[in-house]
């Protein structure tokens, strides 16, 4: 059995993601949880804003996230949201992502929290590799369309590649992610 850790994207009703997978919290308020995997700690933040595309990474959220990865000194940590915390070099996403003070506040968040392996994120509907700080990012490409590396287009360009996943394995004290095309 694999375990499902859900957390919404911009386009998903918390209420209703939390009634589907049994999520923590209560209706809308933002859905934030941590779960043992093992020796990996995984903290889910939620970046979205009901009604908007756009993400933030408020002042109850870093705080939150703070005293859990707090808790967590010293252990492996994978912190998961839906909007990556690092431009992706394609505009019409980049304006959608989050502001510019929730990324650095993050970034100086996590250079506080050695242990946190990495960040990973989707909304961007392609595989992007990156730092915050000396912190890895890693977005998720989407099981639906993706979008076309066009950093001169102000337009969004989607192309024609296949639907992928992340896969993230954590093998003695390792951690490696896989993006995986879906077969057709």
């Amino acid at each position: 059995a694999v375990a499902v850790h859900a957390l919404p994207g911009n386009h998903d009703d918390r209420a209703g993601l939390r009634a589907a997978f049994g999520l923590p919290g209560v209706a809308d308020e933002p859905v934030r949880y941590a779960v043992q995997c093992g020796e990996l700690r995984l903290v889910l933040c939620d970046t979205t804003q009901p009604g908007r595309d756009e993400g933030r990474l408020d002042d109850a959220a870093l705080d939150w996230l703070d005293a859990e990865l707090g808790a967590a000194a010293g252990a492996p940590v994978v912190v998961a949201m839906h909007h990556p915390p690092v431009l992706i070099g394609v505009p019409p996403m980049d304006a959608l992502g989050l502001p510019a003070e929730d990324r650095a506040a993050l970034g100086a968040l996590l250079a506080r929290h050695p242990h946190v392996r990495t960040v990973v994120a989707g909304h961007v509907h392609r595989a992007t590799f990156a730092l915050l700080g000396r912190c890895p990012v890693v977005t998720c490409p989407s099981t639906s369309v993706q979008v076309a590396l066009a950093p001169e287009d102000p337009e969004l360009v989607l192309e024609p590649a296949p639907p992928a996943f992340l896969v993230h394995v954590w093998d003695d004290g390792e951690l490696v992610s896989h993006a995986q095309p879906v077969a057709g």
